[in-house]
């Protein structure tokens, strides 16, 4: 009897999507100012007057001393905002999208290359017509190393705007139209909140300065946590309780 063998091709897929990104988190982005500095930059170019670095902290224990550390990060802006189609592109390694030639990100790695550089996955809500109306987006990096996540999923609207990003928010931010991107499962962020808001502010004052769009940041603890002794004495930086 002969005994017969399946010979299998092999994958002549160009990057391996776990790999890739991976390579990509490891190379890119210097620093967590430099990352946050793409989002705001997006915000500016959809013509945003108003964007707002949000973020939230907790106490973690590093060894013998405990340290606040942001564990979930978002840019709110009351800019355009995207249709569907342009927010599966934004949310696509390299693709092209329509920019202003002054952009950081013009070649389609700003938003998925500048979060994954800092966190494992990161939610994009935007919405047209008001916020009960956006559109919902993601990138998991988690999913994409079980091999569940290889194409970016389709827009929902059932995923609506978490509350404690409305609730942090200043009044009158959240508009008719606008964009929320939000960073979590954070593994590779450095710095403090201050610290990152002022060097993104650096890296961007000319182009804040020519658009006249006005940046805030804004950060939150949980009830249980006393507030950071940054709360008492920065009067640029409002901060807010907020119930997870």
């Amino acid at each position: 009897m002969v005994e017969q063998r399946t010979i299998t091709e092999p994958s002549r897929d160009l990057f391996l999507p776990g790999q890739a990104i991976q390579a990509l988190r490891d190379t890119q982005y210097r620093s967590t100012a430099l990352a946050v500095s793409e989002l705001i930059d997006n915000s500016v170019d959809a013509y945003a007057d108003k964007v707002e670095l949000l973020c939230l902290e907790r106490r973690e224990r590093v060894q013998v001393r405990e340290h606040w550390k942001i564990y979930e990060l978002a840019v709110l802006d009351n800019g355009r905002g995207m249709t569907g189609d342009v927010l599966v592109q934004a949310l696509r390694f390299g693709a092209r999208i329509a920019q202003r030639p002054r952009t950081i990100g013009k070649y389609g790695m700003g938003l998925p290359t500048s979060s994954v550089s800092q966190c494992r996955r990161v939610d994009v809500w935007t919405w047209q017509d008001g916020v009960d109306s956006s559109l919902h987006c993601y990138i998991d990096l988690d999913a994409i190393a079980n091999d569940a996540h290889a194409q970016v999923p389709e827009p929902d609207r059932e995923t609506a705007v978490p509350r404690r990003w409305i609730d942090l928010a200043e009044p009158g931010t959240i508009g008719q139209t606008g964009t929320l991107v939000v960073w979590s499962k954070v593994d590779q962020m450095k710095g403090k909140a201050d610290t990152i808001f002022t060097k993104s502010m650096r890296k961007l004052a000319g182009f804040i300065a020519i658009s006249s769009t006005r940046v805030v940041w804004r950060y939150a603890w949980l009830p249980s946590e006393k507030a950071p002794s940054s709360a008492k004495s920065n009067m640029l930086c409002p901060t807010t309780r907020f119930t997870s």
